[in-house]
């Protein structure tokens, strides 16, 4: 049996690391870990490989050199002659007011969230479509979907990859190649440890936020899906129901954010 090839971004931690380790666990599937920390990657493939016999694909990689982005599909379609799933969950983010928002930062926060989201896309997707079948997975965020102060270049980088993915899965879903996002919550992960500001916001949030593992299930339940794929995912339930809410009711979901979300 032909054995399934996974591309992971964003593989050395946090919900990358638990849905690696997940995937580890799925018969007939080699895994390509994609990070910048080596070292963390090595490490995490030994882990995996005392699971069972896996097949692992280490591939260090800035996502912010958008230009080294099609030699990752081109290694995997090397190595494996092709690419089934793309699932993209590397992300950062900073949470400021916006006017205090450095260009710099905004740059950065958009190259990793959006840009290089866009490149692995359309790299992965000209594969599929090649050999005429695949799966492309995108993390992005409910702050897309629900912003609220101080996340204005987060929310944007993640809104921004939110509709090119929308758009191009309409244009390759009629391939056979579905495209899906998913919108997680606040996560218990890493990501909030690079300020204050966002250690400060996961602890006010932590009765509503998930646990990586949470997040991580639900992307495996998605790779090996066998039937019709969604085109979105909102996690969880209750920010699933605030989205509903806030599109149906702009104005008075505005003044509720402002007055009893605003947790940063």
């Amino acid at each position: 049996m032909t054995k399934s090839v996974v591309v992971l971004t964003g593989a050395s931690s946090g919900i990358g690391e638990a849905t690696a380790r997940l995937l580890a666990q799925i018969p007939n599937l080699s895994l390509v870990l994609v990070a910048r920390n080596q070292q963390k990657l090595k490490q995490l493939a030994q882990d995996l490989k005392q699971t069972r016999d896996l097949d692992v694909l280490v591939y260090p990689l800035d996502l912010t050199q958008l230009e080294s982005i099609p030699d990752l599909v081109e290694a995997v379609r090397a190595k494996f002659g092709r690419l089934d799933v793309l699932l993209h969950v590397a992300g950062m983010g900073d949470f400021k007011p916006a006017l205090e928002q450095e260009l710099k930062n905004v740059e950065t926060q958009f190259q990793v969230n959006t840009l290089s989201g866009i490149a692995l896309l359309q790299a992965a997707g000209r594969q599929m479509v090649t050999q005429g079948e695949g799966k492309l997975l995108v993390v992005a965020s409910m702050s897309a979907k629900l912003p609220t102060p101080q996340s204005s270049v987060y929310a944007a980088s993640k809104s921004a990859i939110n509709t090119y993915a929308s758009v191009l899965g309409m244009e390759l879903e009629p391939l056979g190649i579905p495209v899906t996002v998913v919108n997680p919550g606040p996560v218990r992960t890493p990501f909030f440890k690079h300020s204050s500001a966002m250690q400060d916001y996961i602890k006010n949030v932590d009765r509503f936020a998930m646990d990586a593992d949470q997040v991580a299930q639900k992307l495996v339940d998605l790779v090996v899906r066998t039937g019709p794929m969604p085109r979105e995912v909102n996690l969880p339930f209750t920010m699933r129901l605030a989205y509903l809410g806030q599109r149906f009711f702009p104005g008075l979901a505005c003044w509720l954010t402002v007055r009893f979300a605003n947790f940063k």
